[in-house]
């Protein structure tokens, strides 16, 4: 059955090329080319054609009138952003490793005023090459002026890049306005989905948003959600 299946498509595969006039090169390409790719938007974290391992650790802060119904959103904003990376790092074969979340939770809670140190000795202490510093500036689930009945998320984050390894460079930074869904799509109502639901699809969607500041973005998602 297999081998029939096979046979089925090589015989589609092979028509359509007698058929649409197309060379066997152009039909390859068609058929076997990696998808169309945005690059990063900030920098690439990965050193190009290099086996050295680039070390990054990732810091989060949530300003403290950031609403209730979002508490420990910085934690789960790291723990999204870091996934991200990962899988993208995966995919394109980069030597990047990031820091485990829980060993900088664990050093946040031993060094309650971190934020105010300098994010380079951080980087040093957990031996990082780059750290990614986010800023959460402003953070919201419901549409403005909907009484909390519609749902609509708006993240305003710092982003900022600095590189340990270069004490005299300045931080790379991005400040972004992050909607979702975006302003062309409808708000959902609070009745169609959980405010839990939705918070963590929006945390996962400003995560993964931020992190094509530093890996590829296949273009088939540069507007998804927007």
């Amino acid at each position: 059955m297999a081998a029939r299946w096979k046979h089925w498509v090589l015989f589609g595969v092979w028509s359509a090329i007698v058929c649409t006039g197309c060379n066997l090169a152009a039909m390859s390409y068609f058929l076997f080319s990696p998808d169309p790719q945005e690059p990063p938007g900030m920098q690439p974290l990965a050193i190009r054609d290099s086996e050295t391992e680039v070390r990054v650790v990732v810091l989060t802060y949530c300003q403290p009138e950031i609403r209730p119904e979002l508490h420990n959103a910085d934690r789960e904003l790291s723990r999204g952003l870091v996934h991200h990376l990962r899988e993208a790092h995966k995919y394109y074969k980069e030597k990047v490793k990031e820091i485990e979340p829980a060993k900088v939770d664990a050093y946040k809670a031993n060094h309650p005023s971190w934020n105010s140190q300098d994010l380079r000795e951080i980087g040093q202490h957990f031996q990082a090459d780059y750290v990614i510093y986010l800023e959460i500036n402003k953070l919201a689930l419901y549409e403005e002026g909907s009484g909390n009945t519609l749902l609509r998320g708006k993240a305003e984050i710092t982003t900022s890049l600095i590189d340990v390894t270069r004490p005299d460079s300045d931080p790379k930074n991005k400040t972004d306005v992050i909607p979702y869904p975006g302003e062309s799509r409808y708000a959902f109502d609070v009745n169609d989905k959980t405010p839990t639901q939705f918070r963590q699809e929006f945390l996962d969607y400003v995560a993964k948003k931020i992190s094509w500041y530093f890996v590829p973005r296949p273009t088939r998602d540069a507007y998804s959600c927007e």
